[in-house]
């Protein structure tokens, strides 16, 4: 930080959770700055972006993408959503533009009654102007030119359902469309299904009914489905005097996971819809794609969704199969700790999110005891990213007088001293990714101890000492969840 400060930064951001630095210079400086961090040891990749033109030279990474951490996805283990298919049901999309043709997988123009999603103008009221900037928060192809996506190499199918009303000076998307989409895009094989779009927050008129047929439909033959928690008055609602607006339809639903917005400097926007449906938050006011060429600022919960969308993309081609759970757990809490209104389950992490938990698997080691002393045991582990610590804990009851003994921190492994007698312990390892401080599912083993012999009856009457007498077995272990894994420690 002192560093960009001394070479001439204006401002400087440097968010812990990644190792990216952004610097806000003045045009002299900033050709200057750039040649003197790459040669430096520690920098990786220097990108400048001229805010003022909005024409990237290679490409750029949009906050959004940056402050999800899908770019670390995308860089340190290759997770970039390959051939997972996304329908987005929006009003069009620009196929033409080099950071979205690689990825264009076909669709259907409902308003136009024909076999193709590639439909767009160069205007605010043009078709593909929303859906574009959508699109390139999903998938922006990584070409070396323009900006990256979330998921650059999924694959991209535009349903167009809506269309600017010059009447009403708004979007339309009519009901039919929407149904008509959803058959659609479970025909076609779609895994995800981005929606930004959505109402007020009243209830959904009777003809809503086939809609939400379909996303019930969807949902269960296991397609995603992403839809914008809604704008509020922002978006064109009609102000109210009291709560604030609920969340929009179809996003409201359960099936639906319901995104609201957070803006750069980490609020919730002001007007916004919100509500307990709210089930995660995103980033929103981003540099996106433009249907007229270029990039452009795109705003409201619209932007907010597709990154989510994109997240799911690359979770699923990483093997996530539990998406709704795993966003849920490793979301960053915002606000008030836990679930709330404003954000539902925290900041989307989309690289927490699209790599598996550390899990143990089983703990080797002797059972039963027969003999007095220190013996190891080992845990086997699956899942997490890096470097792993394991939290221990060894509990029995002897002679009456409960035991507990931990290991936070440690390694894969332990060594028990167990004293004579006859008791049955159970060992649990907890495995902690040390990236990212994030606990994994643990495993309990049970070891039987049995160092003293015990009296048994004889056949000819009286007792005869037999050692080790009814000492079972142990070892093993069944995966226990004491817990829900995923949380870190809140920072």
């Amino acid at each position: 930080m002192r560093l960009m400060h001394g070479l001439g930064a204006l401002q400087v951001s440097d968010d812990p959770r990644d190792s990216i630095i952004g610097a806000l210079m003045s045009s002299g400086h900033a050709l200057s700055t750039a040649v003197a961090l790459r040669g430096r040891a520690w920098v990786v990749r220097v990108d400048t972006i001229d805010a003022g033109l909005f024409q990237l030279a290679a490409d750029v990474i949009p906050w959004g993408v940056d402050s999800t951490n899908a770019d670390w996805l995308h860089a340190q283990l290759g997770v970039v959503g390959q051939g997972v298919k996304v329908a987005i049901l929006d009003d069009g999309l620009n196929c033409t533009l080099s950071d979205v043709a690689p990825n264009y997988n076909g669709g259907y123009d409902y308003p136009g009654g024909v076999a193709n999603g590639c439909v767009y103008g160069s205007t605010d009221t043009s078709a593909g102007w929303h859906g574009t900037s959508v699109a390139g928060i999903v998938a922006a192809y990584n070409d070396g030119a323009g900006i990256v996506g979330m998921a650059p190499r999924a694959l991209i199918s535009m349903l167009r359902v809506c269309y600017y009303d010059q009447y009403y000076h708004r979007r339309i998307c009519p009901a039919n469309y929407e149904r008509d989409a959803l058959q659609w895009a479970m025909d076609h094989g779609m895994q995800v299904i981005n929606m930004s779009f959505g109402n007020c927050g009243q209830p959904p008129p009777p003809e809503y009914g086939p809609v939400y047929e379909k996303l019930v439909a969807a949902a269960a033959a296991g397609i995603q489905l992403v839809a914008s928690a809604g704008n509020g008055a922002s978006g064109g609602c009609a102000p109210l005097p009291g709560p604030p607006y609920l969340v929009a339809y179809p996003a409201a639903y359960p099936e639906v996971i319901a995104v609201s917005a957070v803006s750069p400097d980490g609020s919730s926007p002001v007007d916004y819809q919100y509500g307990p449906d709210v089930e995660i938050a995103a980033p929103t006011n981003v540099t996106t794609l433009s249907s007229a060429g270029g990039t452009r600022v795109f705003a409201g919960t619209s932007a907010a969704a597709p990154h989510v969308t994109g997240a799911i993309a690359a979770m699923l081609s990483n093997g996530i199969v539990a998406v709704r759970s795993a966003l849920q757990r490793n979301a960053r809490d915002l606000g008030v700790a836990g679930r709330d209104t404003l954000t539902g389950f925290g900041m989307l992490r989309a690289d927490r999110s699209a790599v598996l938990e550390a899990r143990v698997t089983g703990i080797a080691g002797q059972s039963p005891i027969l003999t007095p002393g220190k013996y190891a045991y080992t845990a086997s582990t699956t899942g997490g990213y890096g470097s792993l610590s394991y939290d221990w804990v060894v509990d029995y009851v002897l002679d009456g007088v409960p035991q507990h003994q931990t290991w936070p921190n440690w390694s894969s492994q332990i060594r028990v001293t167990w004293p004579a007698g006859n008791y049955t312990a159970t060992i649990t390892a907890t495995p902690r990714e040390v990236l990212w401080d994030r606990i994994g599912w643990p495993s309990t083993t049970f070891v039987s101890v049995c160092t003293e012999a015990q009296p048994v009856a004889s056949e000819h009457g009286g007792a005869t000492p037999r050692a080790h007498a009814g000492c079972g077995g142990g070892g093993g272990g069944d995966p226990v969840a004491p817990f829900s894994p995923g949380r870190s420690r809140r920072r």
